[in-house]
């Protein structure tokens, strides 16, 4: 079953980075690429940091700012989530709540493949060159149903065993955190379908391995990674739960991060 779901775009603040056509249009003939910004309203330094980080690469960008706390009526509420720890307006609730946004203005406009960043990412050198690779073997293999993940903040990141040349991404079935993913138009379709009918219960990134439990969709993991986030680096302060930052944490991260990536390339 199709689901479509009309919604306003008056809640969409957008930024074009499209002045001269892209590798994606350019390559892969990507039809209608967009990247969503997940952010809240007046988090302003973040927008400006978003702002510099894609304002070099080829991104037709909009920031969902719709979803804040204070948009979290018991209407809302009602319509798509369920449980104590979702069906109530605390940030998780209000981060899922943009995700989903973010999946119905993908299905609205018939978006094949979309880029999903939330506001603290922190893209690689290499960015540009990785994601063109990246989708065009989604394109090649005819991948279907997919959300593939980019991001190096939890620390997971796929073995040197299982890795193949010229290959992108590996099937998965946790996530790595929401902070990155590419998505496509039938994986955002069936995930609003189970937010309809079933409703969220988990932080956004838990629903998402429930919905690829259910055989929603399929999860998938770059190597290399190509983006961080900088609330789970240390530079940035999360808006989400607490962790310090500062200067001691992004270095004590970054020397976690090193000794996984160790570990996976003697794995």
């Amino acid at each position: 079953m199709n689901f479509h779901f009309a919604l306003p775009i008056d809640f969409l603040r957008k930024y074009s980075f499209c002045e001269k056509q892209g590798i994606f249009a350019d390559l892969f003939n990507v039809k209608n690429m967009k990247t969503y910004i997940i952010h809240v309203s007046d988090a302003f330094e973040r927008e400006k940091h978003v702002h510099n980080e894609i304002k070099d690469k080829t991104l037709d960008a909009i920031f969902i700012n719709e979803g804040d706390l204070k948009d979290l009526s018991p209407t809302v509420l009602d319509k798509y989530f369920t449980g104590l720890e979702m069906k109530r307006r605390m940030p998780t609730t209000s981060c899922a709540y943009k995700h989903f946004l973010a999946y119905q203005e993908i299905i609205k406009n018939n978006v094949e493949i979309a880029l999903i960043f939330e506001d603290d990412i922190i893209l690689s050198k290499n960015f540009q060159q990785e994601i063109t690779k990246i989708v065009a073997e989604a394109q090649s293999d005819k991948h279907q149903n997919f959300l593939i993940s980019l991001e190096d903040s939890g620390h997971r990141f796929v073995k040197k065993s299982e890795r193949i040349k010229n290959k992108h991404f590996y099937k998965r079935t946790k996530m790595r955190g929401t902070g990155a993913y590419i998505i496509d138009l039938q994986a955002t379709k069936n995930i609003m379908q189970e937010v309809m009918t079933e409703k969220c219960h988990r932080p956004i990134d838990c629903f998402l391995e429930t919905c690829a439990e259910l055989d929603k969709i399929n999860i998938y993991w770059t190597h290399p990674t190509i983006v961080s986030q900088g609330s789970f680096l240390g530079s940035m302060q999360p808006l989400i739960g607490y962790r310090p930052i500062g200067n001691l944490r992004v270095q004590g991260v970054k020397l976690k991060r090193w000794y996984k990536k160790l570990l996976a390339d003697l794995k």
